[in-house]
């Protein structure tokens, strides 16, 4: 099982301040389990994924 609570994900921009693109994010995966991450360009599901 991967399990997070009021995760915080963000960057460093260019000019080294620190840019926050989600917050509390609550996430419970089960093994095997099918997930699909959806959202609108710049929600931040590639800084989430990384």
């Amino acid at each position: 099982m991967l399990e997070t609570h009021s995760l915080t994900i963000g960057y460093q921009s260019r000019r080294g301040q620190a840019r926050v693109v989600a917050q509390n994010i609550n996430v419970a995966l089960q093994p095997g389990e099918l997930v699909c991450l959806i959202g609108p360009n710049g929600a931040g599901k590639s800084t989430l994924m990384r």
